[in-house]
């Protein structure tokens, strides 16, 4: 957004406060307002968001200052208790510690600043916390306030619910929205408390992160003001270097390394994007998030790295192999993997770092003498190696944490590089109990342990997990038992299993023991477990020696209770339903859970997340049946009971992937010719061209588009017709007008221009002075569409034709004005994308564009539509800054709501003349959307004219849905056909035995109404039109169909003798 240089700011971390050598930076908001005044427009921080295929959301460092000193304003008008630090009797007071339990965006990072602002001490909480954990906090760091997300609402209630009628219970406040803040200027005007300037290096009562403690419960750590400063000079980049590329963070902003990626944008101006709170990070979601955002870098953790290492085709590796550097941390990586990543090329750097120290790894580009396996340790925070003495060869790492007067031994055990000795050095594991799951995720199991300990059948139990997903515990039974039958195993394990669930309690939900197949049972006489000289368990030792006990007890539990696939489409869907029922805890027969409803917004975790992907494809293998490969990651892309009920039932079949080639084939056929075309800018004239004028919609666009002052020519291609004389033109231009009982006034007139076309021929067939007027056109709006459900896609060829020409007008309209940028806009259809419910379990079907051929209805209409829409995309895409496209999907149309007039050609009104014919309507089920011609013509206008570029893609349809039984009620008493409504099946019986398609037109389109009408006019597709509503007040106003249109539209079929 700005070409000026990134002013780096200037702080040190060993020199105390003030300093001269600097920017009198002391503080983390600070470094915001250095940055909001040096750097202003310069990104700060690109935030994805709900919409996967959308950009992420650009924040610079001028708003996110903003959107802190708004929030600063919010809190102080509505968190009790807030103020500035204050003098009392010598002493500074500091107000209540206010809490934040927040799902991980950007939001975090404001009001973290905001209150650092205010000198409010704030405890981040991480979103994943226990009940337990979060009350222990909360109560440790004497917090007098909350503020709590609605995702995190339900933990945070659960957790104020254990305090004692003694305690002081903390105020739970609802954020606002991260983009509230940005966009709304409400805030402004509140008043922010005076800024209290002084800022104490020993003051440690500033930010509070936690960690887990011995004690099995997480333990608050307190930091100073130039904690987060360490962040920040975290790197090794020399000023001259150029470091300013997007850099994607998969960590949450509640965790230390989470904090890095902000940090590094504070200090070098490195962007840092971020996902959306609402998703769990996947390879999935991170490889397209590191497309959109154009990424030069990535922070993430092994699982990540793992799965994006093994997506197919080499897609994940394909984009690593580009990135300047991809960090890892939050847990050790698989040698295999970080191997297989660095010989695809990957420049993997390896991370570390300490809630109580910080960053302890400097991020850096690496080079080709750097070893991956190793890490460097900073020189810039005062870390020292400590030999133990053992003759071992490790090292302890000791740091002094800024503002703590004694040192801190990191619980890492290092092993030096042989040969880079004083820089590099190897994390050979946890000198502690943590178990670091596969996720990066960790567990200290000492509470679960111990609880599990305390039962008086067991003499010792120890968890092991390391590197795995989930964890399980070794028990050693207090009494005698036959370890090796399996009767007696299971009887002992249901006996302690109380005490198991009890000692859940105690961790978070990832670290939770969830199946009985995960405890390994053994005696004192059959296997000891190992302990150390000291007489405690080993737990390393103990992993070895029951290796084989621990793998069985993982390859049992992936088979656990498995049952085969069920083979009917009902059966599946129940299956799966008990299946995530079982898992999340929800009852199948709960009435509020539908079969739409997002698993992790029921509360599904990584955990619970990893089980039911384990338990499906042990599933599938029971079943014994070929299945396509599945992503990793698959239940977090069909996370609801019908996108995976679609899934496992849309094993594509040849004839579909053949159908799917065939429609790519056809953009990539007419692609490579847009390619080719010349490139052209804008021009700012109101010209519009229009084809399909004489169709029901062209009409009622034509004489609309006459009408608009700034409209000063419409340019009309029809079709050839036998006589070529410019009266015979408008003769059929005003019957098209009239039959939708459309009156264009002469002054209007003046305005059209009609021509004779054949829009397959280059230069649509048209004398070279004809066409040569045609480049004074600054907006076409390309309609010309045979109305036939019965051809192929072959058949439809020639549009491929006209669609491409369309676009060479366009670019080769700047030849008479270099300033012009014609804007296209293609009508398509609903049908375009009328299977998308069917592939992913959603009825809504996003406003963006579709790549899959797979969407489109089967039959050579929609597939045909497709095809127009990815050229017309391409074309815009090859051709950036030079045209502008979008194409918009259209429901259904219904007839004009002044003249009533509706082609009685198109299918309802030949379902209604069947249904005379038969005596009887057809029941159809669900709701629909219908939208008047001329109204949607005027919402087609309003998307063509909008001030902005447009959006790709654009939904037409009424967002008022209304029942089908009300609609019927009405047909029927205006067809005289009271109460004769049958199913719709048997309806369509009576249809095909009916041969006289004048009685009977249905018949025509039988096919369409079997494998389609249904689907697509009962409320199964659903076209999300927030984009449309947005441009078009038209259609953000827009109300439903009422007895008015209806009587309106069954006279007008009358009057021409459609309807008896």
């Amino acid at each position: 957004m700005t070409s000026s240089p990134f002013r780096r700011p200037r702080f040190s971390l060993l020199e105390p406060f003030p300093s001269d050598n600097g920017d009198n930076i002391r503080t983390y908001p600070e470094l915001l307002a250095f940055n909001a005044k040096y750097n202003p427009s310069h990104i700060f921080c690109l935030q994805g968001g709900k919409d996967h295929n959308a950009a992420p959301l650009p924040i610079t460092f001028a708003q996110a200052q903003l959107s802190v000193q708004r929030c600063m304003g919010w809190l102080a008008k509505n968190v009790e208790g807030i103020h500035s630090p204050r003098e009392v009797n010598g002493k500074v007071e500091k107000a209540a510690t206010v809490g934040i339990l927040m799902g991980s965006d950007v939001g975090i990072v404001i009001y973290m600043m905001a209150l650092l602002s205010l000198g409010v001490p704030v405890v981040l909480l991480s979103a994943r916390l226990t009940p337990i954990a979060i009350a222990h906090l909360l109560k440790s760091t004497f917090a007098g306030s909350v503020i709590v997300s609605q995702r995190c609402q339900r933990a945070a209630s659960e957790a104020l619910a254990s305090y004692g009628s003694g305690e002081k219970i903390p105020n739970i406040y609802e954020p606002i929205s991260y983009d509230r803040f940005l966009e709304d200027a409400e805030w402004d005007s509140l008043e922010i408390p005076p800024k209290y300037d002084i800022v104490k290096e020993t003051d440690c009562n500033v930010l509070i992160l936690h960690s887990s403690g011995t004690t099995g419960l997480p333990k608050p750590i307190y930091h100073p003001h130039k904690y987060m400063l360490g962040y920040a000079a975290c790197h090794l980049f020399e000023e001259n270097d150029k470091v300013d590329g997007v850099n994607f963070s998969t960590l949450p902003l509640f965790h230390g390394f989470g904090l890095l990626s902000p940090s590094l944008a504070l200090s070098v101006g490195k962007p840092f994007c971020i996902p959306p709170a609402s998703i769990i990070p996947t390879a999935t979601s991170t490889l397209s998030l590191l497309r959109l955002s154009n990424a030069r870098s990535l922070m993430s953790v092994p699982s990540i790295l793992e799965d994006l290492l093994y997506l197919p085709q080499s897609e994940g590796i394909n984009v690593l192999r580009t990135l300047d550097f991809v960090a890892v941390g939050g847990g050790p990586i698989k040698s295999s993997v970080g191997a297989a990543l660095v010989e695809a090329g990957v420049k993997l750097l390896n991370h570390m770092g300490a809630t109580e120290i910080g960053a302890i790894a400097p991020i850096f580009l690496p080079g080709p003498d750097y070893n991956w396996r190793y890490l460097l340790l900073r020189k810039d925070i005062g870390l020292r190696l400590e030999d133990p003495g053992d003759g071992s060869g490790l090292f302890k790492l000791i740091g002094r944490p800024f503002g703590w007067n004694q040192e801190f031994p990191v619980q890492d055990l290092l092993q030096c590089n042989p040969r880079a000795p004083d820089s590099q050095f190897k994390i050979l594991g946890r000198a502690d109990d943590l178990i670091v799951l596969a996720t990066g995720e960790k567990v200290l199991p000492r509470m679960m342990e111990m609880t599990v300990a305390n039962d008086c059948r067991v003499k010792e139990a120890i968890a092991f997990g390391d590197g795995r997903f989930n964890i399980g515990l070794v028990v050693e039974a207090s009494i005698d038992l036959n370890v090796k039958d399996e009767g007696e195993m299971s009887a002992y394990v249901e006996e302690i299993w109380p005490s198991v669930l009890a000692g859940n309690e105690f961790t978070d939900n990832h670290g939770k023991i969830t199946s009985k197949g995960m405890i390994v049972v053994t005696t004192p006489s059959h296997k000891q477990l190992a302990r150390t000289d000291k007489g405690s368990l080993a737990r390393k030792t103990i992993a070895q020696d029951f290796a084989e006990e621990i793998d069985a007890a993982y390859r049992k539990v992936e088979i656990e209770g498995i049952e085969a696939i069920p083979d009917s489409v009902e059966d599946k869907k129940t299956w799966l339903k008990a299946l995530v029922g079982d898992i999340i805890k929800i009852s199948p027969n709960d009435p509020t859970w539908s079969d739409s409803d997002d698993f992790f917004e029921l509360g599904m975790d990584s955990l619970q997340a990893t089980i039911l992907r384990r338990k499906i494809l042990a599933s599938i293998t029971k079943s014994g049946c070929e299945f396509r490969e599945l992503s990793p990651d698959f239940i977090f892309k069909c996370p609801t009971i019908n996108t995976l009920h679609a899934l496992l039932s849309g094993n594509v079949s040849d004839s579909g992937g053949e159908r799917a080639e065939r429609m790519n084939e056809m953009v990539r056929k007419y692609v490579s010719n847009i390619r080719s075309l010349p490139a052209p800018t804008m021009a700012p004239t109101s010209i519009v061209l229009l084809t399909g004028s004489t169709g029901s919609l062209g009409s009622f666009l034509l004489a609309q588009l006459t009408a608009l002052p700034q409209v000063s020519k419409v340019i009309c291609l029809n079709r050839r017709a036998n006589s070529p004389s410019s009266k015979d033109l408008h003769s059929r231009q005003k019957t098209a007008l009239s039959k939708g009982g459309i009156t264009v006034p002469a002054s209007s007139w003046e305005k059209i221009t009609i021509h004779e076309a054949d829009l397959k021929i280059p230069s649509f067939g048209l004398p070279d002075s004809d066409y040569d007027s045609l480049r004074s056109v600054t907006h076409i709006i390309h309609n010309a569409w045979p109305m036939d459900f019965n051809r192929s896609l072959e058949s439809f060829e020639p549009h491929f034709h006209a669609t491409q020409n369309i676009i060479s007008l366009a670019l080769s309209a700047n030849e008479s004005n270099p300033q012009n940028k014609p804007r296209i806009l293609f009508t398509s259809s609903v049908a375009a994308v009328g299977r998308y419910p069917a592939l992913t379990g959603s009825a809504l079907i996003p406003e963006e564009p579709m790549y899959d051929a797979q969407v489109t209805d089967h039959f050579g209409y929609p597939e045909a539509k497709w095809v127009c829409e990815q050229l017309i995309e391409e074309a815009s895409r090859i051709h950036t800054g030079r045209i502008e496209t979008a194409s918009v999907r259209i429901g259904q149309l219904t007839g004009s709501e002044s003249s009533g007039a509706w082609s009685p050609k198109e299918h309802f009104p030949s379902i209604l003349k069947s249904s005379q014919t038969i005596g009887s309507l057809p029941d159809i089920k669900g709701t629909l959307s219908w939208i008047p011609v001329d109204r949607a013509a005027k919402v087609v206008i309003e998307l063509l004219f909008q001030p902005s570029p447009p959006d790709p893609v654009y939904h037409l349809e009424n967002p008022m849905r209304q029942p089908w039984s009300d609609l019927l009620v009405l047909l029927s008493r205006a067809l005289d056909l009271p109460s004769k409504i049958i199913p719709f099946e048997a309806w369509l019986d009576k249809v095909r035995s009916i041969t006289d398609v004048e009685k009977n037109p249905a018949g025509k389109v039988v096919k369409f109404l079997e494998e389609e009408f249904t689907a697509m006019a009962s409320g199964a597709v659903v076209l999300d039109t927030k984009k449309a509503r947005r441009v078009s007040r038209t259609l953000a106003g827009s109300g439903g169909i009422g007895s008015r249109h209806v009587d309106l539209y069954v006279k007008y079929w009358r009057s021409v003798g459609h309807l008896s």
